[in-house]
């Protein structure tokens, strides 16, 4: 049964979301608080506000997610590209290869 749904190419929307899951946990208490802060005031049922919670909290967490994630990855790209122009010692240069973990 999982081999016949795991070989469905899914649409790319779901593999930014399975990509972003941790940092959409991460953030949705945030923005699902401030948004039922939000929408406190106005006269909408009860199953609309919740509506509007879940979408709202879901965008919000997910662009920040995003947001953070190519935040990172251009932080981690530019301390690379530093340690490569400084001529910092690297792993692959092989120059710790010698040393006293090494067995």
């Amino acid at each position: 049964m999982y081999l016949r749904f795991a070989a469905v190419c899914w649409p790319p929307v779901v593999d930014t979301v399975s990509e972003n899951a941790y940092g959409i946990y991460f953030f949705h208490c945030l923005f699902a608080l401030w948004v039922q802060f939000l929408l406190l005031d106005l006269a909408i049922p009860a199953v609309g506000k919740g509506l509007i919670v879940f979408a709202a909290t879901m965008a919000l967490s997910w662009a920040a997610s995003m947001l953070v994630n190519r935040l990172l990855a251009s932080g981690r790209m530019l301390v690379v590209r530093a340690a490569v122009l400084s001529g910092a010692p690297s792993i692959a240069a092989g120059l710790f290869s010698e040393t006293k973990f090494s067995d």
